[in-house]
């Protein structure tokens, strides 16, 4: 009862903006079981809201919609569209409930907030369950379906950010740091805030204070930062039961590069290897980290991270494996966790789960 007296809604008419701002954060809400459950979603709109962020140089909208139940009272059957302002949230609008893991949904919100909050500068944060590129991301508890990592770039193309990028996408999401998301991003965004491994949410006080970083990167290291500390000092059990957290800055306009030297190292690899290498090869994958691996048979992701598995193969290609190596480090802006042995990014790399192969390969059919 606190929590809904804390975030009682107000409605308003909807009208843009009177001026531009310096940015504009559209939260991409989708509440899933982690809102009807354990209201994490509502946690995090009260986070938002007692960030006390610079309301005169930020807007921050969220749509929220793909839960079952809201804590904070919303209708699961509408689509609520809100401001993140003030002390309570500002209901802007609502819409007939409509899939969360569909594309039109996405890209109709990053038009609606693109026209009616007017700035110099966008970003997105991309809210719920994640699975890694294989998987995607927001799982909408009532239609049963998720974002795909082609429909998310589907619905970016359909938005105004096919012609301009945003400053920087996020996800409060596990696994989503890939190099495969990566690279579908490059065209829509000049940053990524993602984390390799499973989390379990994000520190929204970074959003106190942006106005004084320098740049997109410092942001993205106070919100690592911040994120991990909370993570680490919490006594929830639950967070004790993966401490291997992780958060990284990735610098978009520098994937390309990686993707070129990946396919150089590992068609190198190809060309030189026989049967005989096999044992050491799967050896060396066993030992690379991986991530969220809480079912480690049929529901394994198989997401290795990239460095590590660089370093474990580089004997088979070493001026390769070197140049890799610089393009990661020169991509990974920041990174950070408690483990200390990832490299910031992670890649699909079958080897667990034998039984998604063919599915998952889609992934790389859509690459191309």
């Amino acid at each position: 009862m606190l929590l809904i007296a804390a975030l009682c809604l107000t409605t308003i008419n909807v009208s843009a903006a009177e001026e531009e701002k310096e940015l504009t954060i559209m939260i991409y809400l989708c509440g899933s079981n982690l809102e009807s459950d354990g209201g994490r979603a509502s946690v995090d709109l009260r986070s938002i809201l007692g960030s006390q962020y610079n309301t005169g140089k930020y807007n921050i909208i969220a749509l929220l919609g793909g839960s079952k139940k809201w804590r904070t009272g919303y209708d699961p059957d509408l689509l609520t569209t809100v401001e993140l302002t003030g002390k309570k949230p500002v209901t802007l609008k609502t819409d007939p409930v409509t899939n969360m893991g569909d594309p039109d949904t996405l890209s109709a919100f990053l038009e609606w907030g693109y026209t009616n909050y007017p700035a110099r500068d966008y970003a997105l944060i991309m809210w719920d369950h994640g699975g890694g590129p294989n998987t995607g991301v927001c799982l909408d508890q009532i239609y049963d379906a998720t974002l795909k990592l082609d429909e998310i770039t589907t619905a970016l193309q359909n938005s105004p950010f096919a012609d301009r990028k945003l400053k920087w996408i996020g996800f409060d999401a596990c696994l989503m740091c890939s190099v495969e998301v990566a690279d579908s991003l490059t065209p829509y965004a000049s940053y990524m805030f993602a984390s390799e491994e499973i989390t379990f949410g994000s520190d929204y006080n970074f959003l106190f204070g942006m106005e004084n970083d320098p740049d997109t990167p410092a942001t993205g290291i106070r919100l690592a930062d911040s994120t991990i500390a909370l993570f680490s000092d919490t006594e929830d059990s639950s967070t004790k039961a993966n401490p291997d957290l992780t958060m990284a800055v990735i610098d978009l306009s520098r994937i390309g590069e990686v993707r070129t030297n990946m396919n150089d190292f590992f068609t190198d690899i190809c060309d030189v290897m026989s049967i005989d290498d096999f044992p050491d090869l799967s050896r060396n994958r066993d030992e690379v980290r991986g991530f969220g691996r809480q079912d480690t048979t049929f529901n394994d992701p198989d997401l290795a991270d990239l460095g590590g598995l660089v370093t474990a193969y580089a004997h088979y290609s070493p001026d390769k494996a070197a140049r890799l190596m610089d393009s990661i480090d020169a991509a990974v802006v920041y990174h950070v966790g408690e483990a200390g042995d990832d490299s910031g990014l992670s890649v699909y790399h079958p080897y667990y789960n034998k039984n998604d192969i063919d599915r998952n390969m889609s992934t790389y059919s859509f690459m191309g």
